[in-house]
C-alpha cells in the first residue's frame, strides 16, 4: 500500500438481542479517526429493541435468523467490501485511534495478513480491571491458550476468503479456530502484533460462551482434532506432543467450568501422557489445582481478581 492510499475497513459485529451495550459499541466506532472505516452489524433476529437501536444510527446493517456466530460473520463479510476486515462483538468496545493504528502497521509492512494488539477486560459498568496483553505470533502458543483478543484483530478480506470463512458447525471456539487455519496458511511474518490496547472486551456472565461451557468445550475439542489431524497442518508445528498435551491442558479447564469434572480429570491425564513435562510447569500444576477445586474456587478467584484490578486501573476509567 502506497503512503497516500486509505484503504477500505469495514468492522463487523454478530449481533443479538444486544440491546444494553450496543450503543457503546456503535459509538466507538463511530468515534475512530480513521477517515475510511464503516461499521456492518449482522443481526439475528432480535425482538429486545434492538432493531430499534440499528435504525437510529448511519450505519449498515441486516437481520436475518441465522444458526449461530459463525453463520453471522460469514454473512457480514460477505456484506461488505472493504480490503480489511475488524472485529467486535455488541458487548465490547473499539479503543480510540484503533483502526488508525492497524492501517498503519498493514502499511508499514505489506506482507503482513493479520495485524493484533492488547484488549483491556471491562465489567458490566464499563470498568477497566484487566489487560488482557497478547505476544507475537507464533503458532505452537496459540495452542496452550488463545492470546489473541478477538476485539483488537483486522485481517486482510483475501486471507479470509481463500479459508473459505468461518467454519459454521463451530457455535463458539470459531475465532480461535480462525487463526489457527490462518497460522498453518501464513509463516509468522505475516502476522504483526502491536504493542497498543485496541479493544475492551466486556466480561459478561450470562453471554454466548459463558453460558454455554459444555458447547464450547465441544467447539474446542473439534478444532483442535481437525488440526492433528491433518498432517499438513500439524507439520507447521515444533513441538506436535507439547501443543497437543497444551491444548487438552486448555480443554481440560473448560471442562471444569462447564462442570465436567470427570471428563477434565480424562483430558487432563491424557494431556499429562502425550506431553509428561506438563506436570513440570505452571499451568500443569494451575490445571491440576482448577479441576481439585473446581468452578466456584474460580468464580471466586475471577471477583478478587476484579476487585484488585479496579483498584490498579482507577485512572484509566475515563481514558
Amino acid at each position: 500500500m502506497s503512503e497516500s492510499y486509505w484503504p477500505q475497513v469495514d468492522i463487523i459485529a454478530p449481533c443479538r438481542n444486544s440491546v444494553r451495550y450496543l450503543p457503546q459499541m456503535i459509538e466507538s466506532v463511530l468515534h475512530q479517526d480513521y477517515p475510511k472505516v464503516k461499521l456492518f452489524i449482522q443481526d439475528g433476529g432480535s425482538t429486545d429493541g434492538t432493531i430499534d437501536i440499528l435504525n437510529r444510527y448511519p450505519i449498515r446493517w441486516a437481520s436475518e435468523a441465522d444458526n449461530g456466530i459463525s453463520q453471522a460473520l460469514n454473512r457480514a463479510i460477505r456484506a461488505t467490501e472493504g480490503e480489511i476486515i475488524g472485529f467486535t462483538s455488541t458487548d465490547d468496545l473499539v479503543r480510540p485511534g484503533a483502526v488508525t493504528a492497524a492501517v498503519e502497521a498493514f502499511k508499514r509492512n505489506p506482507e503482513v495478513v493479520m495485524v493484533y494488539g492488547d484488549c483491556y477486560l471491562i465489567d458490566q459498568m464499563g470498568r477497566i480491571f484487566n489487560l488482557l496483553k497478547s505476544r507475537s505470533f507464533d503458532l505452537d502458543v496459540l495452542f496452550w491458550g488463545n492470546y489473541i483478543p478477538y476485539q483488537s484483530v483486522y485481517v486482510r478480506r483475501q486471507a479470509i476468503c481463500e479459508l473459505g470463512g468461518y467454519d459454521e458447525s463451530l457455535k463458539l471456539a470459531q475465532d480461535w479456530d480462525m487463526w489457527i487455519r490462518l497460522g498453518a496458511r501464513y509463516p509468522e511474518r505475516c502476522f504483526k502484533y502491536i504493542r497498543r490496547t485496541q479493544g475492551s472486551y466486556r466480561f459478561v456472565y450470562d453471554s454466548a460462551r459463558w453460558r454455554n461451557l459444555a458447547e464450547a468445550a465441544n467447539c474446542h475439542y473439534k478444532a483442535m482434532s481437525r488440526f492433528f489431524n491433518d498432517s499438513e497442518k500439524a507439520a507447521r508445528l515444533r513441538d506436535k506432543k507439547k501443543a497437543l498435551g497444551s491444548s487438552l491442558l486448555w480443554l481440560s479447564v473448560l471442562h471444569v467450568l462447564a462442570g465436567q469434572k470427570s471428563l477434565a480429570c480424562r483430558r487432563y491425564f491424557r494431556a499429562v501422557l502425550i506431553y509428561p513435562r506438563l506436570l513440570l510447569t505452571r499451568n500443569g500444576v494451575l490445571g491440576l489445582v482448577r479441576i481439585v477445586a473446581g468452578v466456584r474456587f474460580w468464580r471466586v478467584y475471577k471477583k478478587v481478581q476484579h476487585a484488585i484490578g479496579l483498584t490498579k486501573f482507577a485512572g484509566l476509567q475515563d481514558a
